[in-house]
């Protein structure tokens, strides 16, 4: 009993060395695994990390982009909207300017004819300047209302010149202070709708007259 005792020491002394050793082994290649996994786990997490951080840099341009995109549009329709008000507002001066001189000259061509009927003397240059004035305003009707007036000349079928000459006379001083309202709101920043819807009877009126300055001698 004995012996056998001290034979199992001998053995157990004997396989110490060895079982220790392979112990150590094994604790190495688990810190080694476990090193190696942390060192996968951060380089995992990192191309994580720099995928998301590009994403959001290619967001952020894409917004960037897009911003100066719609600013650069913007700021070209300011622009363009500024260069057509300016447009439009040299094209209202110049407007402004014919229209003007055109009420002045029909205004002395209508005193001229007022004078020559009077006389009975020739009524053509009154006449002519008056049918050239009147031709103003209608062009000017045309920027400024789209729709078009007629007239019926058979009203003045059997007519004589000195009769034409006075319904001439007639229509163009009812016309001036029509005229000069056409002139007056031209000037103003808003048009008045009663205004409006005086143009269609102003432009038969202006081509009543024109039809008749053509006819006098």
């Amino acid at each position: 009993m004995i012996k056998r005792f001290v034979l199992l020491i001998l053995l157990c002394s004997a396989s110490a060395g060895p079982c220790l050793a392979i112990a150590q082994d094994d604790a190495e290649a688990a810190r080694q695994a476990a090193a190696q996994r942390a060192m996968e786990e951060a380089r995992l997490a990192r191309q994580q990390y720099e995928a998301e951080l590009a994403d959001r840099q290619r967001r952020e341009q894409s917004i960037k982009d897009m911003n100066d995109f719609l600013r650069s549009v913007h700021d070209d329709i300011t622009v363009a909207g500024d260069n057509a008000a300016r447009q439009r507002e040299r094209e209202r001066r110049v407007w402004h300017e014919r229209i003007q001189g055109a009420f002045e000259e029909f205004a002395a061509a209508t005193t001229g004819l007022r004078e020559a009927l009077g006389l009975r003397a020739p009524l053509k240059n009154p006449a002519k300047g008056m049918g050239k004035n009147a031709e103003v305003f209608l062009d000017y009707l045309k920027v400024i209302n789209e729709k078009r007036s007629r007239f019926d000349s058979s009203e003045f079928k059997g007519m004589k010149d000195a009769e034409i000459g006075s319904e001439a006379l007639t229509t163009a001083e009812r016309l001036v202070p029509r005229l000069e309202e056409v002139l007056y709101n031209d000037s103003e920043s808003t048009i008045n709708l009663k205004f409006l819807k005086s143009l269609p009877s102003i432009e038969t009126e202006l081509l009543r007259l024109q039809w008749m300055t053509r006819r006098l001698r």
